[in-house]
């Protein structure tokens, strides 16, 4: 597209005229062509003459007949803007305002009809190209005959001709300055692409070309407003019928309007009679008509195919926009009609897949919910059971227990009748003792005294023969063994082996394990089909990617900032 250096390339040379060559002032300034001050130059793009301060600019020209690669040649300030925006890519095209690519549309002669956005229409310009990335021959031709701007007065502009006009006894009369042509209230002021003056000073500037100036300009603004007023109708008229034909085809036929005239009384400031009643009356319709609504999915999902394709471009891409799906390089109506089956189909496929899904979780939910009820009916027969045995248990302590309270009572009861009986018998046989205990006693009394007369005579020869205690320290060695033992304390069980819990897997590793799987990061249920432009993050699902907008307008993921609803892009898989 542009060259090496960012200089334009263009075509060729230029077709030799005759006109041009006998040219004697440059095409932009007037001045006159002479050999000491002003030489003329060529443009190599429009093939006229120009001064050198005009044909100041550069670009590439190919080389002729076997010598290969480019050389540097001069155009005019007329064709530099146009080579710039021809050697222009997409990203410099879009930073020209929408005026300016149509005006150069206009001067090439490059057909756009029926193209509204600026995109579409930088589409065209590039689709006009030739490989080599300059415009065919025609369009060129076409600039050079019709589009390059004439000179602005018949007479050059030299010293000469200036001192001549300066000191000329017959000068013109002042002309009255045309008065401009008013324009209706209901239109927006234009702006004029009058070629603004390069007289080094205006204000010694002759009045003859200073009337001639301000006569041309206000032609040329006439002009260009009847021309633009004449396009805007155009349009509008084509609108207008375009609308009316899609209303009469799929929507019912709006009530008719209303053609009552407005009160007398309202002053019509500035408004033809003609042009006011051709306005009045579309625009009478259009609010009578609105347009129709955007159809959701649901109604394209009961919508046949043939209704799909009566569907208004518009609306189209409307839908392929509300559902994320990118169109807007698609001109044909065909391939708006397809995206949108496209998607249809997916959704209905997602929708099948969807109930087929819940299906399945209904009839697992179902099994996992009898085996629920068959545990529990399990566990509390369970539990009836072992109350009934706690209960006979309990029934049995309890017998075991007024037995045992029986045999004690019938044991004491038992006991006291034998203990009394043998009081009564002590009781009679104690008479009887007593006077033999008596006897007994006075014997025992003399037995003790020659006892006590034996013991006296023994301790005397055990203190005459004393002998040393044994040693004890023949056992201490034994007890402290034993008192260790018992001080000891028991040798602890082994310590099991502590396992340290492996770590969790964190979000972002979640996260991206379940990107592989194909589902949504958000929800985790629904197949993930948006993608992220800025990131190129498939992890969202369409009803996830609305809560994201609504919320934080950021990825899940990286958190990358979302910054409008375009960067989020409908992937259909296969």
């Amino acid at each position: 597209m542009s060259s090496a250096g960012g200089l334009p390339l263009l075509s060729g040379p230029p077709p030799s005229d005759a006109t041009a060559a006998g040219e004697q002032s440059c095409r932009k300034c007037d001045k006159e062509f002479n050999i000491i001050f002003t030489r003329s130059r060529k443009c190599m793009h429009c093939g006229y003459l120009y001064c050198h301060s005009c044909t100041d600019f550069q670009a590439l020209m190919p080389r002729g007949g076997a010598e290969t690669g480019y050389e540097v040649v001069n155009v005019c300030a007329f064709c530099i803007d146009n080579l710039t925006i021809t050697a222009g890519g997409k990203g410099h095209l879009r930073m020209q305002s929408l005026a300016r690519l149509k005006s150069y549309a206009n001067a090439y002669n490059i057909n756009f009809n029926g193209v509204l956005e600026k995109d579409d229409l930088i589409d065209v310009l590039i689709a006009a190209r030739r490989p080599n990335g300059c415009l065919p021959p025609g369009n060129e031709e076409f600039y050079r005959k019709n589009s390059v701007p004439n000179r602005r007065s018949s007479r050059p502009r030299g010293v000469f001709t200036r001192a001549m006009d300066a000191m000329g006894p017959d000068r013109p009369p002042r002309q009255p300055q045309p008065q401009p042509q008013p324009q209706p209230a209901y239109q927006p002021r234009q702006r004029t692409t009058s070629v603004p003056s390069t007289f080094p000073r205006p204000d010694l500037e002759p009045e003859r070309l200073r009337q001639q100036r301000l006569q041309r300009e206000a032609e040329q603004a006439r002009q260009q407003q009847q021309q633009q007023q004449r396009q805007r109708q155009q349009q509008r008229q084509r609108e207008q019928e375009q609308r009316q034909r899609q209303q009469q085809q799929h929507w019912a036929p709006p009530p008719p309007p209303n053609h009552s005239r407005p009160p007398s009384g309202t002053p019509h400031l500035n408004v033809p009679g003609g042009a006011a009643g051709a306005r009045t009356r579309p625009r009478a319709s259009s609010t009578h008509a609105p347009a129709p609504p955007v159809p959701s999915l649901d109604e394209l999902l009961r919508m046949s195919e043939e209704e799909i394709a009566h569907l208004s471009i518009g609306t189209l891409k409307a839908v392929l926009f509300q559902n994320h799906v990118n169109a807007r390089l698609v001109v044909e109506k065909e391939e708006l009609v397809g995206k949108v089956r496209t998607l249809v189909e997916a959704e209905r496929g997602e929708r099948t897949r969807r109930t087929e899904l819940e299906e399945a979780e209904r009839i697992i939910y179902a099994e996992i919910e009898r085996q629920r009820l068959v545990e529990e009916a399990e566990r509390r027969e369970r539990e009836a059971r072992e109350r009934i045995r706690r209960e006979m248990e309990e029934r049995e302590r309890e017998r075991e227990r007024r037995e045992r309270i029986e045999r004690e009572r019938r044991e004491s009861e038992e006991m006291a009748r034998v203990q009394q009986e043998r009081e009564n018998l002590a009781g009679e046989a104690g008479q009887e003792v007593s006077a033999e205990r008596e006897a007994d006693a006075a014997t025992l009394m003399d037995d003790d005294a020659s006892e006590m007369q034996v013991n006296t005579e023994s301790d005397t020869t055990a203190r005459a023969s004393e002998t040393q205690p044994a040693s004890p320290h023949i056992a201490e060695p034994a007890a402290e063994d034993a008192m260790e033992t018992q001080a000891k304390p028991p040798t602890p069980p082994p310590k099991p082996a502590s396992t340290a819990p492996s770590p969790g897997l964190s979000y972002n590793n979640m996260a991206s394990r379940l990107e592989r799987n194909g589902l949504c990061v958000i929800c985790q249920d629904e197949e993930a089909n948006i993608a992220i432009v800025d990131c190129g993050h498939l992890c969202l699902c369409r009803p996830c990617s609305d809560l994201i907008m609504k919320s934080s307008k950021e990825c899940p993921l990286c958190r990358t900032r979302i910054v409008t609803e375009q960067r989020l892009l409908r992937i259909f898989k296969t």
